[in-house]
């Protein structure tokens, strides 16, 4: 969701800055980078390997969760080019859409109710509703089994290396449209078309569609 159909990870990263800067701690952006895509307890994980147990994440993450909510309130959400016109024609082909995120629940909720766009989702798995997160197939595997589909016949569409992992490696076409992570050798195999923007999927649509059942 962040990242694809709304363009908040440029915010989420802004926060993270933010953050730092008000606990007057090192910035460790790289590592940050790492944990798009990821869950809460995932990127948690990731802090403590790659930046040891006194690095203040929690703090951070505290505080920008209330920053985030604080912007969810204040409005608008900005979306990613063509997010309702995709929707849109997805809708209007009866093609059956999913959500598949890292967001927990209750974010997410929030999020789609203010641009109403959660009719257009027959089934999610948010953040925490798998038995593993991203990179890991579960999640994917979680909205497959919801769904009744067959992943080789259905198209994700993810914008983080950890999104495209794990659609990949549960047997999706993979729609890779990069947002804060440029697409990196090692996901190639993982990945069935590379577009800019959502806008060039739409136009890409009954191309798209003859390939999957969904």
């Amino acid at each position: 969701m962040d990242g694809t159909l709304l363009d908040t990870e440029t915010i989420a990263r802004e926060l993270f800055v933010l953050g730092c800067s008000e606990l007057g701690c090192e910035c460790k952006i790289e590592v940050y980078e790492e944990t798009i895509g990821l869950n809460v307890r995932q990127a948690h994980l990731i802090f403590l390997d790659r930046a040891g147990p006194e690095y203040p994440y929690s703090e951070i993450r505290k505080l920008t969760s209330k920053w985030f909510s604080d912007r969810i309130n204040e409005g608008p959400l900005p979306t990613k080019e063509g997010a309702s016109l995709l929707l849109e024609t997805l809708a209007g082909l009866d093609i059956d859409i999913g959500l598949c995120t890292s967001t927990g629940r209750k974010t997410v909720d929030r999020c789609l109710d203010y641009l109403g766009f959660h009719h257009y989702f027959r089934e999610m798995v948010c953040g925490g509703e798998s038995d593993e997160g991203k990179p890991h197939p579960a999640p994917y595997l979680n909205i497959a089994n919801k769904m009744s589909l067959d992943p080789s016949a259905s198209w994700a569409i993810e914008d983080s290396p950890n999104g495209v992992r794990s659609a990949g490696s549960a047997g999706y076409l993979v729609l890779h449209v990069p947002d804060q992570n440029s697409p990196s050798k090692d996901m190639s195999d993982l990945v069935w078309a590379v577009y800019s923007s959502l806008m060039e999927i739409t136009r890409d649509i009954n191309d798209l569609e003859s390939n999957s059942s969904i």
